[in-house]
């Protein structure tokens, strides 16, 4: 789940680094920023990220995105 913006690297190399290698090509990408733009989702969904998620969004859309959802418990990590 990549911010867009972070140091050395931004959020939509690393959705393109992803999604180029066939070993995790599959993983899905939940992208968030505090700077949203309409063109700045367009380029996010369109280098394969599942969603960009504008901040502040409830932790409860983070568990529905990167599918957690339909999990009876969280994993540890996230609960």
């Amino acid at each position: 789940m990549p911010r867009f913006m972070m140091p050395n690297i931004d959020g939509l190399e690393v959705c393109r680094s992803l999604k180029s290698d066939p070993e995790t090509a599959s993983i899905r990408v939940v992208a968030m920023t505090g700077y949203h733009s309409p063109e700045l989702e367009k380029k996010m969904l369109a280098e394969g990220a599942h969603v960009l998620l504008r901040k502040p969004f409830p932790s409860e859309v983070v568990v529905r995105e990167c599918g957690f959802a339909e999990l009876t418990t969280l994993p540890s990590e996230i609960a």
